[in-house]
C-alpha cells in the first residue's frame, strides 16, 4: 500500500504515525527532520519498549536474521527503526523482504531519497509505504505551524510572519530556531515579534527583495545574492519557479484589477512592469524556467550557470 501526504495533513490523520494493521511502515521522507517528530509521536507502547536503531548501511545478512526472523520474548513487541534505508545493500533485499513478511517486529523505515527498495515494498501487501513530500514555498506556514505544536512554542500572527521572513524554509532550521525561542523564553505564553528580534539571527534571504532587485534591473545584485546564498536545489528550484510567476505578473498587470485592494507587492508590480518589454520578459520566464529543470536534475554546473549570468550583468 503507498499513499503521499504532506506531513502537517500526514500527522492530523495519524497523530500516531503507524497504521496498527500493518507491522512494517516505510517513509519517503524530505527531510531528516521528520524521523524525529514521528518518532516522538509513535504509540506509547511503541516508545516504552527499547527500540533498535540502524542506519541503512548496517542492514546484512546477521542484522536480518538475529531482528527479523527470530520471535519476540514474552510476546513484547520491538521496535525497530532503521535510518536511511536507502543504503540497504540490493543483495539483500530479498533476504529483508522475506524475513518482514513473517516478523513479530513492528519495523519502521525511513528514506530520504528515491529507492528500489521503497518501491519494491510499497508492492507488498504486509507494508504500509507513505511518502511525504516536501512542502512548496507559499506552504512553509503550515510547516512551521507544525513543529510551533509539536515544541508548544505559540507565536503571535506577526511574529509568525517576521519568522519565515528571517529563518531558513528548512525543517531543521525552523526546529532549531524555535528550541531556542522556548529555551530562552520559557514563560511566554505566546511569542511577540520583539522576542525574535532579541533572540534570532537573519539566516534567510528575502525572496520578494531579490525579485523586486531583478525587476528593477539590479542585475550584478541580484545574481551575487545568489551565488553567496546558502540555497540548496530544492530551495533554489522553488525560487525559479516563483520567478516565473513573478514575471508573468509584470508581462500582465492585470490581474490587480480583479483584487479589492492592492498588497505592497502588487503596487511593485504594477510600478515596474513599466521597465519591461513582454517579448524580454517571455525570453526570462524560458531562462529560469531552464535553471529550474536544472536544480530539479541537481545539475553541478547551475553555479557555472549563475556565475555566468553574474559576469554578463555588468555588460547590460
Amino acid at each position: 500500500m503507498h499513499s503521499k501526504w504532506q506531513v502537517w495533513d500526514f500527522t492530523k490523520t495519524r497523530p500516531t504515525i503507524v497504521d496498527e494493521k500493518f507491522q512494517i511502515t516505510a517513509f519517503q521522507v524530505f527531510d531528516p527532520l521528520i524521523p524525529v517528530l514521528f518518532n516522538r509521536r509513535l504509540p506509547l507502547y511503541l516508545r516504552e519498549n527499547k527500540k533498535k536503531l540502524y542506519l541503512g548501511a548496517e542492514v546484512n545478512r546477521n542484522v536480518i536474521e538475529a531482528e527479523f526472523e527470530s520471535l519476540s520474548l514474552f510476546g513484547q513487541q520491538d521496535c525497530i527503526c532503521i535510518l536511511n534505508a536507502e543504503d540497504i545493500s540490493k543483495n539483500y533485499w530479498e533476504n529483508l523482504k522475506s524475513a518482514l513478511a513473517k516478523t513479530t517486529a513492528r519495523v519502521l523505515f525511513y528514506f530520504e531519497h528515491s529507492s528500489g527498495l521503497f518501491d519494491m515494498l510499497s508492492k507488498e501487501y504486509f507494508a504500509d509505504c507513505v511518502t511525504i513530500e516536501a512542502p512548496k514555498f507559499w506552504e512553509i506556514g503550515k510547516l512551521l505551524d507544525l513543529i510551533s505544536d509539536e515544541l508548544n512554542v505559540q507565536l503571535s500572527f506577526e511574529a509568525k510572519n517576521y519568522f519565515l521572513e528571517i529563518i531558513q524554509h528548512k525543517p531543521l532550521s525552523i526546529f532549531n530556531a524555535l528550541n531556542v525561542l522556548k529555551i530562552n523564553l520559557p514563560e511566554k505564553s505566546e511569542i511577540q515579534k520583539s522576542d525574535l528580534e532579541a533572540n534570532l539571527v537573519l539566516e534567510r534571504m528575502d525572496i520578494f527583495s531579490l525579485a523586486n532587485d531583478f525587476s528593477k534591473k539590479h542585475f550584478s545584485t541580484f545574481y551575487e545574492q545568489l551565488l553567496n546564498s546558502e540555497m540548496d536545489y530544492d530551495e533554489l528550484r522553488s525560487f525559479f519557479a516563483f520567478m516565473q510567476s513573478h514575471l508573468v505578473k509584470l508581462a500582465d498587470p492585470s490581474y490587480l484589477e480583479k483584487k479589492n485592494r492592492a498588497s505592497k507587492y502588487d503596487k511593485e508590480i504594477l510600478t515596474l512592469s513599466k521597465n519591461w518589454k513582454r517579448p524580454e520578459l517571455i525570453h526570462l520566464m524560458n531562462e529560469f524556467s531552464r535553471l529550474e529543470i536544472m536544480c530539479k536534475q541537481k545539475n553541478v554546473q547551475l553555479k557555472h550557470e549563475l556565475r555566468r549570468e553574474f559576469m554578463r550583468s555588468f555588460e547590460k
